[in-house]
């Protein structure tokens, strides 16, 4: 599996060629454009070209020299930088490499970019994709004078940008550069399992590999409210709603924008709409008299019989011990001029 687990990375380190962008650009290059142009260069047929370029690649793989725009320019006599330049339509980015980018910054990841593309190679690749801004280091191997294959590479890298190997993530799709960085002490390594859109996948169970950059995101967290801001009260009057609940309850009443009108309850309110001519979007069955509150107090719920009495109100129950949100209450039960059922309560004991 590809999976990573985040909480154990500070760095990541990300390949560019092959991993974050698609390797097609680069297969076609060296091995369909410059032969074409190399044939015409030097006047032979283009089997013959590609014979000799075979060769030519062989004998410098793994080494700086392979990944040197100027070497190649001079081995073969042709602007290597111009004619990538050519083919610039065909730089892309593999899928999801944004979302992923995005997720490392949110994380506060150290975001590295570790190639062994050449500067000029670099800066053209940056300037199509844009990536640059989502890294805090661009890192170019031929800085070093070693590529990422060689055990030096990581030595003169931890100098440059200094890195936990234990908490490092590199995500290449190099056999032997990873195997490299896993020799170094690197401890959380990935391949890719098609570096080039065009090609089939690599065939390798040596590293974990990743097919999309989305195996590698952590499962999308459900969202979830945080707290009640208000709730609405359908009512029959919204004078005799108001003088209910100022007098009876002594909650803050406020007269808002376009003739509504509200309850303040702590940092909550109650929103009074007016039954027939409530307003837009509004409950499927707005209906007064339908709900049913609960409001702590301070006061010890005794006082609230004389209290309930002087203003005519009605007691259905009470005192009353209950199991609310909060713990443990003592509660007692009346109702609103609609009917609406309210319950007034001490909190005797708070919930373990």
């Amino acid at each position: 599996m590809a999976m990573v687990e985040w909480e154990g990375i500070e760095s990541v380190f990300l390949d560019m060629d092959g991993t974050l962008l698609d390797l097609h650009f680069d297969n076609h290059f060296w091995l369909a454009h410059v032969p074409v142009r190399y044939a015409e260069r030097h006047g032979l047929p283009l089997e013959a070209a590609q014979a000799e370029l075979k060769v030519r690649y062989a004998r410098v793989a793994g080494t700086m020299q392979w990944y040197c725009v100027d070497y190649w320019s001079e081995q073969l006599e042709l602007d290597i930088a111009a004619l990538k330049a050519e083919l610039r339509h065909l730089i892309a980015v593999h899928p999801h490499v944004h979302e992923f980018l995005a997720f490392l910054r949110r994380a506060g990841k150290r975001i590295v970019l570790v190639t062994n593309a050449h500067a000029k190679s670099l800066s053209l690749k940056m300037a199509c994709t844009g990536l640059t801004p989502h890294f805090d280091a661009l890192i170019c191997a031929h800085a070093f004078g070693v590529p990422k294959e060689h055990p030096a590479f990581w030595e003169r890298l931890q100098v440059a940008e200094p890195f936990v190997p234990e908490r490092t993530l590199l995500i290449d799709d190099s056999l032997p550069v990873l195997r490299s960085a896993r020799h170094y002490g690197i401890a959380h390594l990935r391949a890719v399992r098609r570096p080039d859109s065009r090609q089939p996948p690599n065939a390798q169970e040596e590293f974990a590999a990743l097919a999309d950059f989305r195996e590698v995101l952590p499962p999308p967290t459900a969202p979830r409210v945080a707290c009640l801001d208000h709730c609405v009260l359908t009512v029959a009057d919204i004078e005799a709603s108001i003088a209910f609940y100022g007098r009876v309850l002594g909650l803050e009443v406020r007269r808002l924008e376009g003739g509504r009108t509200t309850l303040c309850v702590g940092r909550q309110r109650i929103n009074l709409h007016p039954f027939g001519r409530e307003y837009e979007p509004k409950a499927g069955r707005p209906t007064p008299g339908a709900a049913d509150l609960c409001f702590l107090t301070q006061t010890p719920v005794t006082a609230w019989f004389d209290h309930l009495a002087a203003c005519r109100v009605e007691v259905i129950e009470g005192p009353v011990e209950r199991n609310g949100a909060a713990g443990r209450l003592l509660s007692v039960y009346f109702r609103d001029p609609d009917g609406n059922l309210i319950e007034v309560a001490n909190l005797l004991a708070e919930h373990p």
